[in-house]
């Protein structure tokens, strides 16, 4: 969406519409059809955003993520295996249609999911690296989530061009299974 106070409102505004329509009940493709139009028609200006969400359903053990011109998220399984999440549809207010992709993982008690804006994506991989190569040379055997966070910002911060910076956001989860 870019940066600054306008992107930081479209994406508000994005989320606030998104929230409301899933808690109204509404199917997905509906929501993001919607929302996409609303977003063709708000104004002669290139308006976009990306959706990257990540729904939990903690009865199931399982997650469901959605992916609109997002750039791919990482789940680091209980047995140290990592595993790229990625869409291939480009972002919400671009094209009449939306092709929306949702991918639904089983979780299992130490499992992080790892999502991340494509400031931290692009610091992190090029042509040569993928997404779940790259996040695992740095999280190696850590399975403690705050110092994942810093390390994977540390890594970024050295990696970025200092005339390019981007927004650089990173969500970790770490599903544990309650006990009792």
């Amino acid at each position: 969406m870019g940066s600054g106070k306008s992107a930081r409102d479209e994406s508000s505004a994005c989320v606030n519409l998104l929230y409301g329509f899933f808690k109204a009940g509404f199917e997905d493709s509906v929501i993001f059809a919607t929302v996409n139009k609303l977003l063709m028609l708000k104004s002669e200006d290139e308006i976009f955003t990306t959706v990257d969400l990540c729904m939990v359903d903690v009865t199931r053990s399982r997650v469901c993520f959605t992916k609109i011109g997002a750039v791919p998220s990482v789940i680091i399984k209980s047995d140290g295996k990592a595993h790229a999440i990625k869409g291939d549809s480009l972002p919400l207010g671009i094209l009449d249609e939306v092709n929306e992709k949702s991918f639904e993982i089983d979780v299992q008690d130490g499992d992080i999911l790892i999502m991340f804006t494509d400031g931290v994506y692009d610091a992190l991989c090029s042509r040569d690296v993928e997404i779940e190569d790259a996040v695992m040379d740095i999280v190696g055997d850590n399975r403690d989530i705050r110092s994942i966070t810093s390390d994977i910002i540390t890594k970024c911060k050295s990696e970025n061009d200092v005339e390019n910076k981007d927004d650089m956001t990173i969500l970790i989860s770490m599903f544990k299974k309650e006990k009792g």
